[in-house]
């Protein structure tokens, strides 16, 4: 148990170090100087991308990040043809005089100019910084709980501040209240208005969603303003987005009157809130951006859950199969399938930067690692192929695997040949594969990765290829010698093998003797096919 302890705390801390990497580079984006600085710390991120959004906080994080950097004006060009901010808070100021003097809303007190808050950051040309008060109208809601002795009531479902949640609503426990006739209209929703709560605990001051006449009628109670638009062509989730970001909540948060564990704001703070009004062709342009990067980290973590349940399918099956075989000593078994497909992802992962990796040498790392290593659930089926020593159906089912996993996906390369990509969940196969191997099985695997990292695609095939005619030799009992291992690879292979010169073929032999395990063992089944046998012969 104290192991176990040792191993949950050394747990913690690393997801504690790996969320404040995570913080720190996702900070670098919003805090950015200019546009050079957000390049060199955009790349940073994305060359990391797969091995730090790996855990949900992290996807949150990179969502909450999203949504700051949208609002900030970094997700979508600016377009010269869009109808100017300046125009249209013209527009808006101009109908809002149209709308007061039409509605019976009591006449509010201009705002103070000290009561105007500086941007919280720069703004895109074209961009406008408002106030909430200077584009949307603010009023509060209805008052629970007043003596309305002699007045006509009404009973009307109404919203509390537990109704109004970020970006949503929770409609499941919705209340009645009370109200005089004459005062529905002046508390009635309607579609597009913004709700925003008063107060509660501190970081959840000045909740925003949008109401989307979700019943035929509804009011609001007084601990929630509502902010209607005032012109028709208004993009309530542009205002939403904002009202919930980083920068508007750590105003909230400044304006707040604070007590133990809750705050509040009153109207004449939201009022005054500033706020960035850029064209409102762009604002929709955001909004839908936004939708599509949120859908896409929801993804990520759906992926994240399913990599999670593959794990500890897979613990839990080894965990069984050791129990079950305590009395055996040999290496630990698992499923044919999911030992290839965690071999290949560890091969892949480990090498999948490199210039000279792709699909032959991939091939040919699993080929030898499985000899070497003697991993008997692999179980290749191996033809004397062009390229070495070639199990195409082992292939195409790990990169099938490695896709549905969404680790890593084949795609061609702009010159010749094919290379692998990481997907959202890369590095995610790494516990599976510790417990599908033993500590010396992947220790050998290892020694054959390093040793193979930085071989071009020929001295991957010849060597591989030579070692696998070795090996056969063994299989078959035949007398080991190296102009005999030459001639097998150069006349009963396959004629590609000739566009090497016997020289060549004698020297990476002799290179191969310098390594221990570049020296078969007879391990696994002989190659088929070659130059002289026929199909279906063997």
């Amino acid at each position: 148990m104290t192991l176990c302890d040792r191993m949950e705390a050394q747990q913690a801390d690393s997801e504690s170090a790996h969320a404040q990497l995570v913080q720190v580079l996702l900070d670098s984006l919003t805090q950015a100087s200019d546009a050079t600085d957000f390049a060199t710390n955009w790349q940073c991120l994305a060359e990391h991308f797969h091995s730090l959004f790996t855990t949900e906080p992290s996807i949150d994080l990179l969502k909450q990040t999203l949504m700051q950097l949208a609002v900030m004006g970094k997700l979508v060009p600016q377009d010269p043809n869009d109808e100017s901010a300046s125009e249209f808070v013209k527009r808006i100021q101009a109908e809002k005089q149209s709308y007061l003097a039409k509605s019976k809303a009591r006449k509010q007190k201009d705002l103070a100019a000290d009561l105007q808050p500086e941007p919280p950051f720069d703004v895109p040309a074209g961009w406008e910084w408002q106030t909430i008060d200077d584009v949307l109208h603010v009023t509060g809601g209805v008052t629970l709980g007043r003596k309305l002795g002699g007045r006509k009531l009404l009973s009307k479902p109404y919203l509390r501040v537990a109704n109004v949640q970020r970006g949503r609503l929770e409609m499941e426990r919705i209340k009645e209240v009370e109200v005089p006739e004459d005062e529905v209209e002046k508390y009635l929703l309607r579609n597009g208005d913004l709700l925003i709560t008063e107060g509660g605990d501190w970081d959840k001051v000045g909740r925003t969603a949008i109401w989307r006449d979700e019943l035929p009628e509804c009011l609001h109670q007084n601990h929630v303003f509502r902010a209607r638009a005032v012109v028709t062509d208004w993009e309530p989730r542009w205002a939403e987005m904002y009202l919930n970001s980083a920068s508007a909540r750590e105003y909230f948060a400044g304006s707040s009157k604070q007590t133990t564990n809750l705050a509040s704001i009153n109207m004449t703070q939201l009022r005054a809130c500033a706020f960035p009004l850029p064209p409102l062709g762009e604002q929709q342009r955001i909004v839908a951006k936004v939708d599509q990067l949120m859908a896409l980290c929801d993804q990520l973590k759906t992926r994240l859950t399913q990599a999670r349940q593959l794990n500890a399918q897979l613990a839990s099956t080894l965990v069984e199969r050791s129990l079950a075989e305590d009395s055996q000593q040999g290496p630990i078994a698992t499923d044919r399938q999911v030992a290839r497909t965690l071999l290949a992802a560890e091969v892949t992962h480990r090498l999948h930067s490199q210039r000279t990796f792709g699909q032959r040498k991939l091939q040919k790392v699993i080929y030898l690692a499985e000899h070497v290593a003697r991993l008997n659930a692999i179980q290749g089926d191996y033809l004397r192929d062009a390229a070495g020593p070639h199990d195409r159906q082992l292939m195409n089912k790990v990169e099938s695997e490695l896709q549905n996993h969404r680790w890593y996906e084949r795609i061609e390369r702009e010159t010749v040949g094919h290379a692998y990509r990481p997907l959202s969940q890369a590095g995610q196969h790494q516990q599976a594969y510790s417990s599908a191997w033993s500590v010396a099985e992947r220790a050998t695997v290892d020694q054959v990765i390093e040793l193979m990292r930085d071989w071009d695609t020929d001295r991957c095939e010849m060597t591989v290829t030579l070692y696998a005619a070795w090996n056969d030799f063994i299989l078959e009992g035949r007398p080991v010698t190296d102009e005999a291992i030459v001639d097998e690879v150069m006349h009963s292979w396959n004629n590609t093998k000739l566009r090497f010169g016997k020289t060549e073929w004698l020297a990476v032999l002799a290179e191969m003797k310098k390594h221990k395990i570049l020296m078969p063992t007879g391990f696994g089944k002989r190659t088929k096919g070659g130059m002289l046998s026929l199909p279906g012969f063997e």
